[in-house]
């Protein structure tokens, strides 16, 4: 078995396991995930131009399946009402 230092995450899901694939690597090997690369990249381009930034008052959950089923799978899974529309 190779001796890794990191792991990328690359799937939208695996954020779900990171702590799954975080055990089974061991505390030696770094683990970044995707969800977390983009939003540190998102806040760093936000930084960089505050004009982009919105009012922070509303939010909008777009999904290209089937919005009844996203938005009762996103709310088991976050425990609060997520209502999606479709994209």
């Amino acid at each position: 078995m190779p001796a890794p230092e990191a792991a990328i995450l690359g799937c939208t899901h695996y954020p779900l396991m990171e702590r799954v694939f975080q055990d089974a690597l061991g505390q030696g090997v770094k683990v970044y995930s995707q969800a977390n690369l983009v939003a540190e990249s998102l806040a760093d381009y936000l930084t960089r131009r505050p004009e982009f930034l919105g009012a922070g008052r509303e939010s909008k959950f777009l999904t290209t399946g089937d919005p009844k089923a996203v938005s009762n799978k996103a709310t088991q899974f976050l425990r609060r009402r997520i209502e999606f529309v479709a994209a």
